[in-house]
This record gives C-alpha cells, structure tokens and sequence, in this order.
C-alpha cells in the first residue's frame, strides 16, 4: 500500500500463489540519517514502523530511501485489526532499538501509539518484562 501510495514503483508488492511478490529494488543500506529519512517518509504517508533500523531500507542510486522489509509496518487507524502477536513484537522491537532511529520531531507521535498498542495488550504486554531503565532510554 506504501509504494502504491507514493506511486514509486511501476509494479506494486502483490500476492501470488501464497507469496508475495516484490519489484526489485537496487539499491544499498542507508546510513542513520537516510534511515531517520526514511521512517520520516513513512510517517508523512501514515505509515509507522515498529523495528525501524537501516538494514529495512534500500538507498537508491538517485537518492530515495526505499523501505523493504513491512513486516512490522502498520497505520495507526488500524491499531486494533493487528494480531496480538504482531503487536508485542512492534513494542519488543521498538523498545529493543527500533526508538532510535526515529526522527525527533515524531517521536511523540510513535510514543503515543507504542502506549495505546501496550494499554490494548494489557498485562500481556513485553513491557512488563522489561526494566524501567530499558523502557525509560526508549522514551517509554
């Protein structure tokens, strides 16, 4: 739905036969700038991503920063159509790294819906597993 949105690849991901398909993109790991670019670029689109980190970008040779992995890639409008699963690992990679690579200006914005998928968990939750120091550098 991203790529569509933007309308930066020709031929979107489709599912075929029980997989997905995806164009290729050719391009190399961003550095911690273009990452924080990227994840900006999701968020203006209404994308969040809950284990933001280089390696689920491609930088390409004109420049964009092109997410590739959407395994933890959602719209804060459908928070509560997201498996319970696919929730606790949005918050554990969030709060395991994925914090830092979120633009300032955000931030709260991603705190805020890290807080609602965690009060939707209740006491299943990761974050009552986890030591107030962790969740605290995770701005939790």
């Amino acid at each position: 739905e991203y790529h569509i949105k933007i309308q930066s690849f020709k031929k979107p991901a489709t599912i075929v036969e029980k997989r997905i398909e995806m164009p290729f993109i050719n391009g190399k790991t961003p550095n911690f700038q273009d990452t924080l670019t990227g994840v900006n670029d999701l968020f203006k689109n209404g994308f969040f991503m809950g284990d933001a980190k280089p390696s689920n970008f491609l930088k390409t040779s004109i420049g964009t920063v092109e997410p590739i992995d959407f395994g933890l890639v959602f719209k804060r409008d459908t928070l509560e159509f997201i498996d319970d699963e696919v929730k606790k690992n949005i918050i554990s990679d969030y709060i395991k790294g994925g914090f830092r690579y979120i633009p300032n200006e955000i931030k709260k914005e991603y705190h805020s819906c890290i807080a609602q998928l965690d009060d939707m968990l209740g006491k299943d939750s990761p974050t009552r597993k986890i030591n107030i120091k962790t969740l605290s550098k995770a701005g939790l």
